[in-house]
């Protein structure tokens, strides 16, 4: 699928042109039938995706607003699988009751997986970001998003497991390994930008501005060096619960191994040339690209 974005209609035309030009240059051919201009909404993997948001298909979240009250254990728990939810309740255990509060409960659940809170929207360039970090002991996950008008505005959910190496260090550790994931994960969103670094974990408040005395942390913070933390912010645990429930389900890890422990980043030369947009990057002093990072104890 190739989207092309367009901010106004003045330059739809030129942006067309430019494209199909590029496309007839790489030898590919459209289908006209399958072609859609100036649509203000696409739907695509299972999303809407319109100038405001990106939000599940509206025909997935009319079937799950129409699924009736549940009559039996195995309906609830297909029900709480579908959401995403851990559920250890087991048929020979504990017997199926079904009232009014798990009826309130059951109406409440559809209304919120389905509701705007949990849409992405994109960056308000005129708000400030805020990335909230934490980590478990097998998991790390985080949560962009931003405060506009009293409401908060969803920007981007990670969360990953940790290798098998990485779950036996200490807390701290773990916590700036977070904050390593999340922020590499979202740089796009975050280089050159201001932001708010949250963690509930309050010895890396100071972590960007000065030694911590443990070789991990310290070269994690070197990483972040080159992005433009406005403050690393401590929050309690209570508060920081979107990126603590990410770290209760996260994504598998496709590669077990400790990637962490070696190069990382590259530098551009003649025999390791770099496009034109990535050179320009290079020419940005809060830009640094850094390599041959590891994270091994030392």
């Amino acid at each position: 699928m190739l989207s092309i974005d367009n901010r106004n209609k003045n330059n739809v035309r030129e942006r067309k042109e430019k494209n199909n030009s590029h496309i007839a240059e790489g030898n590919f051919q459209l289908n006209p039938q399958k072609c859609e201009l100036a649509k203000t909404t696409i739907d695509y993997l299972g999303h809407t995706i319109s100038v405001h948001c990106i939000k599940p298909l509206q025909e997935h979240i009319e079937k799950i607003l129409a699924i009736l009250q549940l009559t039996t254990l195995n309906q609830a728990n297909a029900f709480i699988g579908a959401i995403d939810c851990k559920n250890s309740t087991k048929n020979n255990k504990f017997k199926f009751k079904w009232g009014t509060p798990q009826r309130e409960a059951f109406d409440q659940l559809k209304t919120a997986i389905t509701s705007e809170a949990l849409f992405l929207t994109y960056p308000d360039p005129d708000a400030p970001l805020i990335l909230s970090t934490d980590a478990s002991d097998y998991c790390i996950g985080g949560v962009l998003y931003q405060e506009i008008n009293g409401e908060r505005k969803n920007i981007y959910f990670y969360s990953q497991m940790l290798p098998k190496l990485q779950r036996k260090w200490p807390t701290i550790e773990k916590e700036a390994l977070a904050i390593y994931y999340c922020v590499t994960r979202m740089k796009l969103y975050l280089l050159a930008c201001e932001f708010i670094l949250q963690t509930d974990h309050c010895p890396l408040r100071d972590m960007h501005k000065k030694l911590s005395n443990n070789g991990r942390v310290d070269r994690i913070s070197l990483v972040l060096q080159q992005y433009n933390i406005k403050e690393i912010r401590h929050v309690s645990g209570k508060c920081n619960c979107m990126a603590d429930y990410l770290t209760r389900y996260p994504q598998p890890l496709e590669d077990d191994d400790d990637f962490l422990d070696s190069d990382f980043g590259f530098i551009p030369s003649e025999k390791n040339p770099v496009d034109k947009n990535i050179n320009f990057c290079l020419k940005i002093p809060r830009l640094i690209i850094l390599y041959n990072i590891s994270f091994s104890k030392t």
